[in-house]
């Protein structure tokens, strides 16, 4: 029995994996990076691997305050791009090099070079514009991105194997952040060969007497599961004259190497939570606006506001500026400082080429208790633009905004949200057999994705819909809703979040690589060790890891896991009893 926990908390250690960093500044300029926390550091750094226990990665990055924001921003990129080298090469290679290089090289190299185009575009921007803070941010997120390069680089030269990909290092770095973006060209690029998958998600925004409950759940290939990080960036840029930025900290679920979210859900210092919901563009005719000069990328734009902005008013109005009309969404910003009811408590925004509406919707929240997103337009005119009326007309409710199958789950179910529990049960719960919208119209069964926490993996592959194929969500794959994360009022003081990874088990069986009917692949190679994803929520608390405290110790309350020291501990008071 001994033994048997011995080798029980040996797993365990080998699943919990901690790495803190310092990056510092040489008198010869040369940034580099020191093991632990040093003296005179420019950025502190935790990285602590739990996938295989929690499915989660964690990671901090702190920068200090008196140093300079260029120094602050690529020494964060440095410390990323150190810490989580493997992973962010790995991701790559799964999102952009498979689906996209190997399957058409020329568009990777047409990507490279648009990227390019547009990168000069924005240096002369940033040139044009020396004192304004828009533009300082603006260059502040490439020059993380330029230490993301670094960092990676610096892994190398420590015993990293070279990653034999068929673009550079740059290139790499470039293409995986502004990989949504990417998949928007692909229309103007005209290739049929391409096929593009990212996130679309659902959202709910419950009002209360006493509280203001958020929810958003990510729509994501399941194999995008063991890239996901919870992410917090603390970094301390000063704007002209006027102090810290309100956006100094963000925690985020985010991805290897990126550095914004992309699900996208933000947690802001400046009281601001920020979401989206991904907007389906039928009319393809928009991306022949597209191109690479005189507009920013939308995770430039969001980025952006998320720093600068303190209310819903503020974010739209940074966020509207060079519009680039890729990554297309409805976005949300909630106003926690607000109290309900409050005018600027809500603000939607939707985006399209050439267009950006948005408006404050607290009058509605207040009104209907609620506010869900589900990758259908509220604005008429972006809805009508976007071909989403011509495909409600021809094809019907699915592709409505009142009647399609999540509208409707959560008109009845918002009314059973009281408080993060609550909230938490109606977002995990799908029962597409039984449910009255499981079956939508065209559709000869049930299928899992009608519900407000998709599992397309488990659709009966005789069942289909008139529409699959104008629906990239439909269909029997491994795909769905990934995770979930909440936030209430009290939360937003304190940092705080409830989250869960995997797919829903809360009502049905747990997802699983290997299936019984054989037509299970196996789990991305580099997580071999976890076919099944059986994860339980956490209650993820920021402020009390104090891994940059006195004693350094990895141990988050949140995350009910135990810190090495203590395990190590436990494991030699066993092996003594052997």
């Amino acid at each position: 029995m001994l033994r048997q926990k011995l080798l029980w908390c040996l797993t365990f250690i080998s699943f919990v994996q901690t790495e803190i960093i310092s990056v510092i500044k040489t008198e010869a300029g040369e940034y580099q990076v020191k093991k632990g926390v040093v003296d005179n550091w420019i950025v502190r750094a935790n990285f602590t691997e739990e996938f295989p226990t929690t499915g989660w990665n964690f990671l901090d990055i702190e920068s200090n305050e008196y140093k300079d924001d260029t120094d602050q921003a690529l020494s964060a990129g440095i410390a990323e791009g150190y810490l989580t080298s493997t992973f962010i090469l790995q991701y790559h290679r799964e999102f952009l090099e498979k689906p996209f290089c190997w399957v058409d090289p020329t568009f990777c190299e047409w990507a490279k070079d648009m990227l390019g185009t547009n990168k000069k575009w924005v240096d002369d921007m940033i040139n044009l514009h020396p004192n304004s803070d828009y533009w300082r941010m603006v260059r502040l997120f490439y020059k993380q991105l330029e230490g993301l390069e670094m960092g990676i680089k610096q892994k190398m030269d420590f015993g990293l194997p070279k990653f034999t990909n068929k673009l550079d290092l740059h290139a790499v770095v470039m293409m995986s952040n502004f990989y949504p973006d990417l998949g928007d060209y692909i229309y103007k690029y005209k290739s049929e060969n391409i096929q593009v998958s990212r996130p679309s998600c659902s959202v709910l925004i419950k009002q209360t007497v006493n509280n203001l409950i958020t929810s958003h759940s990510t729509w994501h290939e399941y194999k995008a599961i063991p890239f996901r990080m919870m992410k917090r960036y603390s970094l301390k840029y000063v704007r002209n004259e006027r102090g810290i930025i309100p956006g100094h900290t963000i925690s985020m679920s985010s991805y290897s190497g990126l550095i914004y979210s992309l699900d996208d859900l933000y947690q802001i210092s400046s009281g601001l939570s920020v979401m989206e919901t991904t907007l389906p563009v039928y009319n393809t005719q928009l991306f022949s606006f597209l191109g690479p000069s005189k507009q920013l990328f939308t995770p430039v734009r969001a980025m952006v506001a998320n720093r600068l902005s303190t209310s819903g008013r503020d974010w739209c109005q940074l966020f509207k500026d060079f519009n680039s009309g890729t990554y297309n969404n409805q976005w949300m910003v909630v106003d926690y400082k607000k109290k309900n009811a409050e005018l600027g408590l809500l603000y939607v925004l939707e985006q399209l080429p050439r267009q950006i509406l948005y408006e404050d919707v607290t009058d509605t929240l207040t009104r209907s208790g609620y506010w869900a997103s589900y990758n259908r337009a509220f604005f008429p005119s972006v809805f009508q633009d976007s071909g989403a009326q011509e495909m409600y007309d021809r094809w019907g409710d699915w592709f409505s905004h009142d009647k399609t199958a999540r509208a409707k789950l959560f008109e009845s179910g918002h009314m059973t949200v009281t408080e993060k529990t609550s909230m938490y049960a109606l977002f995990r719960f799908n029962d597409y057999l039984n449910s009255s919208e499981g079956k939508p119209q065209g559709c000869n069964g049930s299928i899992p994705v009608a519900a407000i926490n998709a599992r397309s993996d488990l659709q009966d592959a005789r069942i289909g819909c008139t529409w699959s194929q104008l629906d990239p969500m439909e269909g029997r794959r491994d795909y769905g809703a990934i995770d979930i994360k909440i936030i209430e009022r009290d939360d937003m003081d304190k940092g705080r979040m409830y989250i869960e990874s995997g797919p829903t088990h809360f009502n049905l069986k747990p997802f699983s690589w290997i299936r019984t009917d054989g037509t299970g692949q196996g789990p991305p190679s580099m997580y071999s060790e976890v076919t099944t994803y059986n994860f339980s929520a956490l209650h993820l608390s920021w402020d009390t890891w104090q891994a940059f405290g006195p004693t350094a110790q990895n141990q988050k309350s949140s995350s009910n896991t135990v810190s090495f020291d203590i395990l190590l501990i436990f494991v030699l008071f066993l092996v003594s009893g052997l």
